[in-house]
């Protein structure tokens, strides 16, 4: 789903240039690729892990597609990286974790569709009821970050998705390895892609998509009848 909603804002974008008619106030999200060649900036053992650095472009396009909903401030995919890999609390993860989790929190109601898991009874770090959005903040988004995780069935699908949680729930966010940060922060931007304002952003790409595509056609048809003549 997220691969797919990436490739709808690229192709919105592909449209408004060959139409020639970039709108500034309809402006569809674009997800630059980082550019080849070389490598992603990994330490040595993560780089070995499979799919990992999809999985972290992959995030990191999902951020760059939907930072004007989210209101997050973009970074480079080396950015991302360096947070990803750097010691301690950074500002890059700490304002994504922060858009996310009240993206997220503001759209209960879908949450509520998709279904929760009970909290474990003997998890004390869990809180039992989801907070508000407004509540989550750089200084308590790890926290905010256990409870929403554990509540969500697709983290506890895979025997990865598992360690990743098992290991949030015993270590601080900081201490965790880039390939456990990542299999926690895929399945949270691909939640995210069910709230109402990334579906809108969707829906608006779709018929700008749309509209672009019939404009390319007639101005194509417009050059045909121009050459004939």
């Amino acid at each position: 789903r997220l691969a797919a909603a990436l490739k709808e804002s690229q192709a919105v974008a592909e449209l408004e240039e060959r139409a020639g008619k970039p709108s500034a106030d309809v402006r569809a999200p674009t997800c630059e690729r980082p550019e080849p060649p070389g490598q992603l900036p990994l330490p040595l053992a993560e780089s070995r892990t499979p799919g990992l650095a999809s999985e972290l472009v992959q995030c990191w396009a999902f951020a760059c597609a939907f930072s004007g909903r989210l209101t997050l401030t973009k970074f480079s995919v080396d950015n991302f990286v360096a947070a990803l890999c750097r010691p301690g609390h950074g500002s890059v993860l700490a304002e994504l974790h922060v858009r996310l989790l009240r993206a997220l929190l503001a759209d209960t109601e879908q949450l509520r569709r998709a279904g929760q898991l009970p909290p474990p009874l003997d998890a004390g770090m869990v809180v039992q009821q989801l907070p508000p959005p407004g509540v989550v903040s750089a200084a308590n988004w790890p926290e905010v970050l256990r409870a929403v995780l554990w509540l969500l069935p697709e983290l506890h699908e895979t025997e990865e998705s598992r360690s990743a949680l098992a290991a949030l729930q015993r270590s601080d966010y900081p201490d965790l390895s880039v390939a456990h940060k990542l299999a926690l922060l895929t399945p949270l931007t691909e939640r995210c892609l069910s709230v109402e304002t990334i579906r809108q952003e969707l829906a608006d790409n779709e018929s700008r998509r749309k509209e672009l595509a019939r404009e390319l056609r007639e101005k194509q048809q417009a050059l045909k009848r121009d050459e004939r003549e």
